[in-house]
């Protein structure tokens, strides 16, 4: 099972403030604040960010975790899986700035192909039509769970629910309407009990 990572960051050219990652079927996930490293600098701080993500330094002192605490929670939780996600470049990045920080190297990999690649190969390897699901069904969705955006698990579990309609079309070619609906609902049941125990804290 592939795990979708999302990193809010200080600035584009900056470092990690908080991590947010879930399994493409929403079955597990997590999140943490980054307090900053000593060497990250506060140069690098954007306040066009901390508006987009609403995070401040204060809140990262206050609440954050240290570097090799997020690396050692990140490896406990995804193992030697695979990760993913819709901009690896910039992910990547902060991925490596944060396991520096922490002098520990992450033990799973990141695919360097874009979420919307992996998406069009499990769309033709599932000989799924995305026709089948309405164009709707994903934004109804999205405000249904109450997802923030440039909130870092909050934008993991956005791309895990393209993988969710994936799984919503091909429910509905192989078993009808109910049975789509149905997994849709488990899935946003999921997505909220992540939110609940992982997620933002005001």
């Amino acid at each position: 099972m592939k795990t979708i990572l999302d990193f809010e960051a200080s600035s584009f050219s900056g470092y990690p403030v908080e991590v947010g990652w879930c399994a493409a079927d929403l079955s597990s996930g997590g999140s943490a604040l980054i307090k900053r490293c000593p060497d990250w600098g506060e140069r690098d701080w954007s306040y066009s960010a901390e508006k987009l993500h609403g995070i401040t330094v204060e809140r990262l002192e206050a609440d954050g975790l240290p570097a090799d605490e997020v690396v050692a929670l990140l490896n406990q939780d995804i193992g030697t899986g695979e990760v993913i996600s819709d901009n690896p470049e910039y992910e990547i990045a902060w991925l490596a700035t944060l396991a520096h920080g922490a002098g520990i190297k992450p033990t799973f990999q990141f695919d360097h192909r874009t979420l919307e690649k992996h998406l069009f190969a499990a769309y033709a390897k599932a000989k799924a039509s995305p026709s089948w699901v309405s164009p709707l069904l994903l934004p109804l969705t999205i405000r249904q769970i109450g997802l923030v955006h440039h909130r870092a698990l909050d934008d993991a579990i956005l791309n895990a629910l393209k993988f969710v309609m994936l799984e919503v079309a091909v429910a509905g070619d192989r078993h009808g309407e109910q049975v789509a609906e149905a997994l849709r609902q488990e899935r946003i049941q999921s997505a909220q009990a992540l939110l609940a125990a992982h997620g933002r804290r005001p």
